[in-house]
This record gives structure tokens, sequence and C-alpha cells, in this order.
């Protein structure tokens, strides 16, 4: 949990989780990485000179800010379950002044560096208040971003502080404050080996400003509406080992997970494909974990969309889609949890047209007994952030166990600035415990307490709009607004309604 510590205190403990060697590794690629020639006439720059124009003044300074309310009623029913006494029904509700402010240098040598910080203060001090957005303190910051990174191209290799975006280790942020890791990391694109223009250059008063790109991984992979047709895919290949990790709702690193306390981190490699040709387009990515003292997980997912049909039409025509993701995991290390035995098959059909998508979703999990919840996935650096087709904002498959869920999701698009989705699942839990997703103090993971309901159902719906701001005027660019209401219920427990209100200033 947050506590009261000073800002150099928590800088040097990140100090102490710094990779040394990847640091070494670092400033040997310093001195004989390739470099980036930039003359004056006939005159070499000197080395001075050459920091001076691509590192100082190629620097950039992006953020995002932001007024975020979030209010949740009959919170008995949530994910942390009122254990000490069900009956006690009670609201919450937060707001909040916050953000993250990041500053990232110019590249020399192949080498850059990014800094930043996140924060979330709030605006009103309430009684009860919802601690997913302010933390137990009331108050939260953090140093997300501290990293030195390597870059050629078709290659990127970065250590330190930074953000992950991968199905099972991820930021999650829903909240003003992105889950952060501690660790190495690397990129790698092997049908870019070969582009020099892999880089991003700019013409900045007579110099060249050079900037490494941007191999951010998406987990979600969303198809593109009548995407261009590319000469290759784009292929990629991720690999990350993690020693520590901040929470979004702490400003400290450690080296517990949500299940197990003092463990060496996580590793992971995965690889990701998209290719959009004249027959279709296609995405497919394969990911494998290794969280340490706890599980040992493979995911996977395909899918394929259709060209686009009746393309003339005054409405754009439509392009149908097919998607399909598995899940396999278990026990690995000094088996903290005990067994894991855990499945879960996920199917999506859909289509999407110019101003409405529409699909229908489906997943499987089997009953494993004796197996950690009897068949429940362990997922120790993610939450509920629709990974799996069946997520819903305050429901899914990862937290409720095996069963089986289906439903559907509608998407709008009134015009480039404005969007709007609802979503509908029902759901069957085989060992239902309503929203105790994250107590494991009982027996097999059970939360100690709560009765277990044998073929519990239950149902999520949400609803949401964005609207950017810049439509309206030129003054309220970079300015967006979003609502979503997400609604939830359990056979034998009331009905929770959770909303949360955000409005952003990016830049």
């Amino acid at each position: 949990m947050a506590q009261n510590a000073s800002f150099s205190s928590r800088h040097s403990a990140a100090c102490r989780h710094c990779p040394q060697s990847v640091l070494l590794g670092m400033i040997g690629a310093l001195i004989s990485g390739t470099v980036v020639a930039q003359e004056e006439g006939d005159k070499p720059l000197t080395f001075r000179d050459r920091f001076v124009q691509q590192v100082v003044k190629g620097s950039e300074l992006t953020g995002e800010l932001g007024v975020f309310d979030f209010r949740r009623f009959h919170d008995t029913n949530r994910p942390y379950p009122n254990v000490d006494d069900p009956e006690d029904d009670f609201n919450t509700r937060s707001n909040a002044f916050g953000g993250s402010l990041n500053t990232r240098t110019g590249m020399i040598y192949g080498v850059s560096a990014e800094f930043g910080i996140s924060f979330a203060e709030p605006i009103v001090h309430y009684d009860n208040p919802n601690l997913n957005l302010v933390g137990p303190d009331q108050g939260l910051y953090a140093i997300t971003k501290g990293y030195v990174q390597y870059n050629r191209p078709g290659f990127r290799l970065r250590g330190g502080r930074q953000l992950l975006n991968t199905p099972f280790a991820n930021t999650d942020q829903f909240t003003l404050i992105p889950r952060s890791f501690s660790g190495v990391s690397a990129a790698i694109r092997p049908l870019q080996w070969s582009r020099p223009n892999d880089y991003l250059r700019d013409q900045e008063n007579g110099y060249e400003v050079v900037r490494p790109p941007d191999y951010t991984n998406n987990q979600y992979m969303p198809f593109e509406f009548d995407a261009s047709v590319t000469s290759q895919p784009t292929w990629q290949i991720f690999i990350a080992r993690m020693t520590s990790y901040q929470s979004r709702f702490d400003d400290e690193f450690t080296h517990n997970n949500r299940y197990v306390e003092d463990t060496p981190g996580l590793f992971t490699v995965g690889t990701t494909v998209r290719h959009n040709t004249t027959g279709g387009d296609y995405i497919a990515q394969i990911w494998h974990y290794t969280f340490f003292d706890t599980a040992r997980m493979q995911y996977a997912e395909f899918g394929y969309q259709m060209q686009l049909l009746m393309g003339a039409a005054d409405w754009g025509g439509f392009e149908p889609y097919i998607r399909v993701q598995f899940a396999r995991e278990e026990e690995t290390g000094r088996a903290a949890l005990g067994d894991i035995n855990a499945e879960i098959y996920g199917l999506k059909l859909g289509v999407q047209s110019r101003h409405i998508s529409a699909a229908l979703v489906g997943h499987y999990s089997p009953l494993n007994e004796g197996s950690f919840r009897d068949g429940q996935l362990v997922h120790p650096y993610s939450d509920l952030s629709g990974v799996f087709y069946t997520d819903t904002m305050n429901n899914g498959v990862d937290g409720l166990g095996p069963g089986y869920g289906i439903g559907g999701r509608l998407d709008i698009r009134f015009s480039d600035n404005i969007d709007l989705f609802t979503r509908y699942v029902y759901y069957q839990a085989k060992r239902g415990q309503s929203h105790a997703f994250y107590n494991f103090d009982g027996d097999r993971g059970f939360a100690a307490g709560i009765p277990i309901v044998e073929d519990q159902n239950s149902w999520g719906w949400d609803t949401g709009i964005s609207v950017d701001l810049g439509v309206f005027s030129a003054h309220l660019e970079g300015f967006r607004f979003e609502n979503i209401l997400g609604i939830t219920d359990f056979d034998g427990a009331k009905r929770f309604y959770n909303n949360r209100l955000r409005l952003l200033y990016q830049f």
C-alpha cells in the first residue's frame, strides 16, 4: 500500500532495482553503435554538437492530465467483498486530478532514454473513498518510467522502469496510475533489420532529429476497417524479464505479486503477426509466461477478417471476421498455490462497417477438480482488461473460474469524434463466489468466509461514450470526455453499479 515516503527515498529504492549488466551493455552500445552522421559542409560535428542537436534539442515532453470521478453503488458486491459483514451495504466515491508526464530524449548512436511520473491527487476527500482511484492514503505519486534503450533498425533493447502491454502483464490503466515494471525487455522485428528508414526522422531548425520507432505491443490486436494492403507482414518478437512491479494502488516497487510474496518476478516471450492482404486481414499472437513461484502459462490467438464487401455502397460496405483464443496454465516453482490446472477457450464472431460494428462472444473453461479454485486461471500481473472476449468492466472468466459465458457487443461511431459502445455477457460459474476475485485465503484458493455457490449465474452490462472535444472548437483540441457505466448482477447478491467519468487532456 502507498506510504508517505519522500521522493528521494522512492527514487533510491528504484535505483537498487536497475540491472547493472544492462546499463553496462547500453554504454557499450553507445561506444560501438552505428553513428547517424550529421555534418556542416565537409566538417563532421563534434560529439558535443551532435549530443546537443540530437539528444537535447530532440527531446520531447508528452503527457496526459485529467479529472476522474469514480462512483460505486452497493459496494458489498465488488472485487474485494466485505467479508466481515456481508450484509453491510454501502456506496463509495472518489474524484481526483492527475495524469502522467513523460520526457523522452532524442537518439544518439542508437541510445535514448525516457523518464515519467504519474500522480493522482484527490479533489474532495470523501469519508468512504473508492480506493481504485486514490489509493488507501488518498493520493498517489509514482515513477512509472525510468529507462535507457538502444535501437537499431528492427531491434530495441530497454532496461529500467517501463510499461508493458502484453496479454497477461500490462498497465491495466483504467485509473490515473498505470501498473509499471522494472527489468529488461527486447522487441525484435526481423523483417526490418535491413531498413534504416525504420527510424523516425524530422528536419528541425536546419538539422536532422532521429527518434526511435514505436515498437509498443497491443495485446488486443484489433482489426482495422478497410485497412491498407501491406507488402509484407508486421512481425514482432517480444522478450521481457521483469524482477519487480508497482501496482496501480501504490507508489512502491515490490517483489510480491497478487498471490505470492517475495518472488523473483516474471519472464515472457511472445510473437505477434499482422498482415493486410487483398484476400483479407490476418492476426496472430502466441505467448509464453513464467510467473516465478506461481504459474506457467501459454496463450494463443488467431483471427481472420474478410476483404471489404459491398464497398461501393453509399454506407461503405462491411467486413466479417472471426477470432479464436486459448489459454493453458499449470503450476510451476515452489507450488505456492498448490496444483494449478486451467484452460480457457474463446470465440468471437463479428462484422465491421464504417459506422457500426457488432460481435458475438463466448468462452468455455472446464472444471478441473482439486486444482486452484477447481480450474481457475491465475493472473498475477493483470486484471479484467478485455483480453478474454467475454470480459466486462467488473466480471470475467479469469476471475469467475470454470464455466461458460456468452454475449455480444455493439459499437457505433457517430462521427470521427464521437463513439458509443454497449456490451452484455451472461456467465455461469461452476463454483461461484460472487465477486470474490482477489481473496485466496481459503481451501484451494477459494475465499474464506464466502459461500461457494454451485452453477452460479451472473451477468455484466457496460455502456460507454467517448467524445473528442476538439470537434467543437479548436481551443479544445487534445481534450477528450469519456464515461462508462458498468452493471453487474450475481445470484444472491445486490446489484453492483460502477461509473467511471474521465475528462482528459493529451499533449
